[in-house]
């Protein structure tokens, strides 16, 4: 679930990062040319290490066959808090959703097991609809890889989905908030 609700988490990923990030994803969420998104959660991942497998693919959003809607109705921005090397760095597959995932068997294609994004610089931002399959990869360092995210939601989204998840039960305090750029 999300963490924005801790006063340390949210300040740190938001203040710098959000005011930094703010003009893209207003490109990306324009509609009739004006803004239409909302900063929804934030959280992230970890991979500790010795971890040898691989984390299942999986994509974070229920979808229908139907739905391939752009821009994304759900953005999460990933922060490289450390650099991506081999210590249990995210892979994405291309182009492929929870629809192309065969259900069926846990096996899948060997390329896929290769769509691992390195190296990235600590410091960078990795920008992904939600509806991609990715995972985490093994950690053959000796320290723990932290991924910290973002969550971004269209209005288009919004407007569509139960009113009583806008905003979070966990969202930013308001004493934190009214300190954000």
């Amino acid at each position: 679930g999300s963490i924005l609700h801790l006063p340390f988490i949210s300040t740190h990923l938001l203040s710098r990062a959000g005011v930094t990030l703010d003009p893209l994803l207003s490109k990306i969420f324009s509609k009739d040319g004006k803004a239409d998104f909302m900063c929804y959660s934030g959280g992230g991942d970890f991979v500790l290490p010795g971890v040898e497998e691989y984390q299942f693919l999986h994509g974070d959003m229920q979808m229908n066959p139907d739905d391939v809607r752009m821009p994304p109705p759900f953005l999460s921005v990933n922060f490289c808090v450390q650099a991506l090397t081999t210590n249990g760095r995210i892979r994405m597959v291309p182009g492929k959703t929870e629809l192309d995932r065969d259900r069926r068997t846990e096996e899948e294609p060997a390329e896929w097991r290769h769509s691992r994004l390195f190296p990235v610089p600590a410091g960078a931002a990795l920008l992904r609809d939600v509806r991609i399959l990715h995972g985490g990869t093994p950690n053959w360092s000796e320290q723990t890889r932290y991924l910290p995210s973002i969550e971004y939601v269209s209005g288009e989204l919004r407007a569509e989905k139960d009113p009583e998840m806008f905003p979070p039960s966990r969202s930013i305090p308001w004493y934190v908030y009214e300190t954000l750029p």
